[in-house]
């Protein structure tokens, strides 16, 4: 369902919306390069400019370490900071 709804407030322009779901499907599946995508093209619209551009530019080796986080998080920030977190190389991936 996050992934319908994500994509539906993605046409519609309602990208606060957009990446919420995205970032929900990220928590849920931190490994799919694909939703890496969904929720970055989401966040570049919200002005988060370079952390869309290092996900985009590095989504292979984020989406390889990405690891299932604890949903009480905001999810958007969650995810942003796992990101950066990932590139920094602060994170080796748990799982």
């Amino acid at each position: 369902m996050n992934l319908l709804a994500g994509h539906l407030f993605y046409i519609t322009e309602q990208f606060q919306q957009s990446a919420l779901h995205y970032a929900k499907l990220v928590q849920q599946l931190p490994r799919s390069c694909y939703f890496w995508q969904c929720f970055a093209f989401s966040v570049r619209h919200l002005g988060y400019l370079e952390e869309a551009s290092a996900i985009i530019t590095n989504l292979g080796r984020i989406a390889a370490k990405g690891r299932r986080c604890d949903e009480s998080e905001p999810p958007v920030l969650e995810r942003l900071s796992e990101a950066k977190l990932i590139l920094s190389g602060g994170h080796h991936g748990v799982g």
